[in-house]
C-alpha cells in the first residue's frame, strides 16, 4: 500500500484559480501510472497533486494523451469521457466517495459501500465545486496529442455524509484513478495498484493512505 502525506496549503481564499493552479505547481506529484489490466494500452501519461486548505481539498490533474472527448452531465457517465477520478474514505466504516471529472470539469460524485450501491451527492452541492482547466494540442511523432491541466477546489461541504468534516491531521484512504471507457483507446490508470480481473475502480480494498498533515 502506498503513503502520502497531504500537505496544508495556508491560504484562505481560493477563488483565484489561476493562482491556485501556480501553487499547486510546486508539491510534489503523484505520478498515476498503474496499469491492472495491461490488455488496455494507451498512450496516456497522468499526474496528480492534492493538498487542503481549511476549507477544500485542492486536486490538480496533468494528463496527456492522444483523444480528448466531454459529452456526459452533471452525474451523468463521465467514466466514459477523458476522465479523471479520486476516491476517497474519510473513516472505516466501509464506505467512500467516488468523485469523478471529465476533462471540462463536469462532474459526478457518489458515495456507498459497494459500486452497485452508490447514493449520488446532489447537484447543488456539486455545484460549489470550482475547477479551472488549460488545454493544449501538440503533435508528437506525427501524433496529435492533447494535454490539459484541471485545478479543482472540492469544499467540506461535499463530504456530505460525514459530519463537520475537517482534513487536519485526519487519516484517510483512497486513490486516484485515468480512465476513459468510450475513447478510442479505452484505458484505466491507477495510482494505487489494484489486484482484480477486470477494469473496476471500486476496490476499496486497495486504496492507499492518504495522512493530511
Amino acid at each position: 500500500m502506498k503513503t502520502i502525506e497531504v500537505p496544508y496549503l495556508p491560504i484562505q481564499d481560493s477563488s483565484d484559480m489561476s493562482c491556485l493552479a501556480r501553487q499547486l505547481k510546486h508539491f510534489p506529484k503523484l505520478a498515476i501510472n498503474s496499469n491492472p489490466w495491461p490488455k488496455f494500452l494507451a498512450a496516456v501519461k497522468a499526474d496528480c497533486v492534492i493538498a487542503y486548505n481549511d476549507n477544500a481539498i485542492l486536486l490538480q490533474y496533468q494528463i496527456s494523451e492522444p483523444y480528448l472527448s466531454a459529452s456526459s452531465d452533471i452525474n451523468g457517465d463521465i467514466h466514459k469521457d477523458s476522465c479523471v477520478e479520486f476516491f476517497l474514505a474519510l473513516d472505516n466504516h466501509g464506505s467512500y466517495y467516488n468523485m469523478e471529472f471529465n476533462c471540462l470539469g463536469v462532474c459526478k460524485i457518489g458515495y456507498g459501500s459497494e459500486r452497485d450501491q452508490r447514493a449520488l451527492i446532489a447537484e447543488s452541492l456539486i455545484a460549489n465545486i470550482r475547477s479551472h482547466t488549460a488545454i493544449y494540442s501538440t503533435v508528437e511523432n506525427g501524433q496529435k496529442l492533447f494535454s490539459w491541466e484541471m485545478t479543482l477546489v472540492i469544499p467540506n461541504e461535499t463530504f456530505c455524509f460525514n459530519v463537520d468534516v475537517s482534513f487536519k491531521n485526519r487519516k484517510a484512504s483512497g486513490n486516484f484513478y485515468k480512465c476513459g471507457d468510450s475513447l478510442p483507446e479505452p484505458h484505466y490508470l491507477c495510482w494505487n495498484m489494484i489486484e482484480a480481473e477486470h477494469p473496476d475502480f471500486h476496490q476499496k480494498d486497495f486504496f492507499g493512505r492518504l495522512d493530511f498533515v
